[in-house]
This record gives structure tokens, C-alpha cells and sequence, in this order.
């Protein structure tokens, strides 16, 4: 039963227990780390959406305006080449 050798002299735990201990220990402070990293990332694109409303409103709005003053500049220059086709007809016509 007894070897010769007290518990007490031995150390408590072995040394593949403590390297793997330690392992873990450092394997959740990475954990941790990238963690925070990223609802840090998350909050920045929270906040970034949050911010960016007024100015996506902005630029649709100018894009918008873009577009109805391309469709009223195709109208008139279309009603402008319409209108100089008439002329130039009754001008052939009264000649």
C-alpha cells in the first residue's frame, strides 16, 4: 500500500495536466479577445447603418431627380424635333 513516499512531498498535479490548463486559460482569452472584437465590429456597423439613413435618403432622392430630368429632357427635345419636322413640312409646302 504505502510506496515509501508521502502525498505531501509529491506536487499536486502533474505536469501534462498544468501545460493543458494552461492551454485552455490561454485558448479563452483568445476566445474573449475576438469576442470583443467583434460585437465591437458589430456595434461600428450599427452605428454606421444608423448614420447613414440621412444620407442614402439623400442620394436616392438625387438620383431620383436625376431620372425625371432625363425623362423631361427626352420628352421635350422629342416634342422640339416634332415640332421643327411640322415647320420644315409646311415650309416645303409653301415654297
Amino acid at each position: 500500500m504505502w510506496d515509501g513516499q508521502e502525498r505531501r512531498s509529491q506536487q499536486p498535479y502533474c505536469r501534462g495536466h498544468l501545460e493543458f490548463s494552461n492551454t485552455l486559460v490561454r485558448i479563452e482569452e483568445r476566445l474573449i479577445a475576438v469576442d470583443r472584437r467583434i460585437n465591437g465590429t458589430i456595434d461600428d456597423v450599427k452605428h454606421h447603418i444608423e448614420n447613414s439613413r440621412p444620407r442614402n435618403i439623400a442620394l436616392i432622392g438625387a438620383l431620383l431627380t436625376i431620372v425625371i430630368f432625363l425623362i423631361n429632357f427626352s420628352y421635350g427635345l422629342g416634342q422640339n424635333q416634332k415640332q421643327i419636322a411640322v415647320n420644315t413640312i409646311k415650309l416645303e409646302k409653301s415654297k
